[in-house]
């Protein structure tokens, strides 16, 4: 698992105020640790808060990673990413140094990026490596400081992809959840329609985020006794390298175990 990035596009003429960043950031969250340490350099800003550092490294020239153009042709959560990005001028690279866990990293390489968008004019959108998403401004903003640091606003964080298949029946997967340390989730044969689908999706993402990898292969799951979904470790049939957790509406699956 790499360190959590975020990237944010910059309008011509965009200027980053170290001072600004940390102003918004202790005014939208007034409960965390006060930022320390703040330090400035030509292209790059720091702080830290809590133990974890946050870098701002800040880069004045176009976006130029190509899964980002494509990350921006398919945004489905953000029709207008492309033509709302196309005409960038520099971005921002958010990381952090921390030993805290991956999901509290997440959060906070969220919390700083909102305390850039907040204070500064001219950011574009957020492209979320994790999860290979952009994200317009104001969605990602207003997600963060309606749900962080205490909830998980994974629909900025993961790509939930699904759609009808030609034969009736929905397919989809997950993009981000490796940045966790987990599975990724597919499934080929889904009786629930696309949107009742995602909400599985969202809702096993999150139940496996909070308790750690701990569906087995050959679990299964389901609402009542007449919906078992069996779920099986398997080789991804949407390209991921990784083996992925398959859901599979149609094989015959062992109970889930109680814990």
């Amino acid at each position: 698992m790499s360190t959590p990035i975020a990237v944010v596009p910059l309008a011509k003429g965009a200027r980053l105020s170290l001072n600004a960043i940390l102003q918004s950031f202790v005014a939208t969250w007034p409960r965390l640790p006060r930022p320390m340490d703040a330090k400035k350099t030509e292209q790059s800003f720091s702080f830290n808060v809590g133990g974890s550092t946050v870098a701002f490294r800040i880069v004045p020239q176009p976006i130029a990673d190509p899964d980002f153009s494509r990350a921006c042709a398919e945004s489905w959560f953000w029709p207008e990413a492309k033509k709302s990005v196309d005409d960038h001028r520099g971005h921002v690279v958010i990381t952090t140094e921390s030993h805290e866990t991956r999901l509290n990293q997440v959060k906070f390489v969220s919390l700083a990026t909102t305390a850039l968008l907040i204070s500064t004019p001219g950011t574009l959108g957020v492209y979320w490596l994790g999860g290979g998403l952009v994200i317009s401004p104001e969605m990602f903003r207003e997600f963060c400081i309606q749900m962080l640091p205490d909830s998980l606003p994974l629909y900025i964080w993961v790509d939930f992809r699904v759609a009808k298949s030609d034969h009736g029946r929905s397919i989809g997967y997950t993009r981000g959840l490796s940045q966790f340390g987990l599975m990724e989730l597919e499934t080929l044969n889904a009786k629930e329609e696309p949107d009742g689908l995602r909400e599985r999706f969202f809702g096993l993402a999150v139940y496996c985020i909070e308790n750690g990898l701990i569906i087995k292969n050959g679990d299964s799951m389901g609402d009542d006794d007449q919906e078992k979904i069996k779920v099986v470790y398997s080789d991804s049939s949407f390209g991921n390298v990784k083996r992925v957790m398959r859901l599979d509406y149609e094989a015959h699956a062992k109970p889930v175990r109680k814990r």
